[in-house]
């Protein structure tokens, strides 16, 4: 059954208690509502919530309201964890200062307006923030949540302005913002994501999210999938227009992002990103169907970028007026008019080492890489194989103004492995077949991607590893038909 909860303001001086006490939340508990609860706990106590449906006490209020409060909240019973819910105009919690931890918890929100909740005559844009969460100034701890309903201005799910926020183990579904941040929006502060999840989540800019204002962001183990944005990043969004973001990016995968612009993945605008083990599939957008970034500093090291489409430029990557550091990644089977695996425009360098750019198509010019502008690209230790291109190299095209210098690479299974202005700096093969290895589509090694082949995968559906597991990713399924009949009458 639903239990009633009174929005409490207690602002306090934080300051710890000794000797914390857990306080039971529920009927027939220590206390029976949360607005009990609120008024017996002291900074550094635990309220222990029972299960069930906790509401806020009226229309467009929050269920839990903490102003410079040091407090835990958690599930009394992990297994059957606690809703907090602010039925359709409401939040689930606001944090305006302090330090608040939340865990085992689900939490729901409504469709929030916004108003002026720190009582000082302006509703600023934290207020009208935040779907489930809002923090302002605060310290934010979230463990082992889920948010599942909310939309805000920004941040459908949570926002967080001038914050400290450590999100472990949280997964957001089907939260959706008017502007930034269809998941989550940072505004300055620190934001730390490991684990979890973010899916189905839409905004005008930014589907999972958007950080700015100079914020560091830290994001590791994280699926991102399903994410849309009307214009700029349909994953993940960073936004230094205002003052530079420092992202830093472990072991994240973006599935089935879609921009309405730029980046169906990740955008990036102006400040640093790095990152590692970086995994981009099915995304969609004009320009960079996989990654877009502009003025940004930009060095992934090892992923896996595939399946991604741009209408327009780069369809794995686009990166413009920024540095370029590409190392240990397979970029394979995307597609776009201009630079079908990566385009650099007008980048201040371009790196390339252990990079490999396999099967990818450019309508007009590029299929692996196409340059605009002037500057350096360095190409090392790569392999460029099997992409196409209706004019130009469908391996590597340097526009006449950009100058390659490639090294211990191998090229081969293209018409044209490169053009342009480059330089042979010793060490690279080029043949016109790719000799040894596997052929992807190729499923009975035949050398010919036929009917044959598509029987052979259809008889393997669902089982693991082997020549049908055409992007390797441990089970034959759908993404490896697709890589199949996109490959339909080539030859190995």
């Amino acid at each position: 059954m639903p239990f009633n909860s009174i929005t409490l303001l207690v602002p306090i001086t934080l300051v710890a208690t000794a000797g914390a006490n857990i306080i039971t939340v529920g009927p027939g508990l220590d206390a029976e509502t949360l607005n009990d609860a609120l008024a017996m706990a002291a900074d550094g106590d635990e309220l222990a919530i029972a299960s069930g449906t906790w509401l806020a006490s009226a229309a467009g209020e929050a269920v839990v309201h903490l102003e410079d409060r040091v407090l835990t909240l958690r599930a009394l019973d992990a297994s059957d964890p606690p809703v907090l819910d602010g039925g359709d105009s409401g939040r689930a919690c606001i944090v305006d200062g302090g330090t608040v931890t939340l865990e085992d918890l689900e939490l729901r929100g409504g469709t929030v307006t916004g108003g002026d909740i720190d009582g000082d005559g302006v509703t600023a844009d934290w207020e009208r923030s935040g779907g489930a969460i809002t923090a302002n100034g605060a310290t934010l701890n979230v463990r082992r949540v889920n948010i599942t309903a909310g939309h805000a201005l920004h941040g459908g799910a949570l926002a967080a302005w001038a914050s400290t926020v450590a999100l472990d183990d949280v997964d957001i579904s089907n939260t959706s913002a008017t502007f930034f941040g269809g998941g989550l929006r940072t505004h300055g502060g620190m934001l730390h994501f490991t684990g979890g999840s973010v899916d189905g989540c839409a905004a005008d800019t930014g589907g999972a999210m958007v950080a700015g204002g100079g914020a560091k962001i830290t994001i590791a183990n994280l699926a991102v999938s399903n994410c849309a944005a009307t214009w700029y990043g349909g994953g993940l969004c960073f936004d230094s227009s205002q003052s530079a973001v420092e992202t830093q990016l472990t072991n994240v995968s973006l599935d089935a992002c879609q921009a309405g612009q730029s980046g169906g993945g990740v955008y990036a605008y102006g400040g640093t990103l790095d990152g590692s083990s970086l995994s981009m599939r099915n995304c969609s957008a004009v320009n960079g169907g996989g990654f877009d970034g502009v003025d940004a500093s930009v060095a992934i090291n090892g992923g896996l970028v595939e399946l991604n489409t741009a209408s327009n430029q780069g369809g794995g990557f686009r990166i413009v007026d920024g540095p370029a550091r590409l190392q240990n990644m397979l970029i394979r089977s995307n597609q776009a008019v201009y630079g079908g695996g990566v385009m650099l425009d007008w980048c201040d360098l371009g790196l390339f080492n252990g990079v490999t750019l396999d099967d990818n198509s450019a309508q007009l010019r590029g299929g692996g890489l196409y340059t605009e502008g002037a500057f350096d690209v360095t190409v090392e230790n790569c392999t460029v194989s099997s992409n196409t291109t209706g004019l130009g190299a469908a391996g590597l095209e340097f526009t006449a103004s950009c100058l390659g210098y490639v090294s211990s690479s191998v090229f081969c299974g293209q018409s044209v492995h490169m053009a342009g202005s480059w330089q042979d700096d010793g060490g690279n093969t080029f043949d016109d077949a790719c000799a040894g290895g596997s052929c992807i589509g190729d499923v009975d090694g035949s050398g010919q991607i036929d009917l044959i082949d598509l029987m052979d995968l259809i008889e393997a559906w669902g089982s693991g590893p082997g020549t049908a597991d055409c992007d390797d990713d441990g089970q034959v399924g759908v993404l490896d038909l697709i890589l199949l009949l996109k490959r339909w009458g080539a030859s190995c």
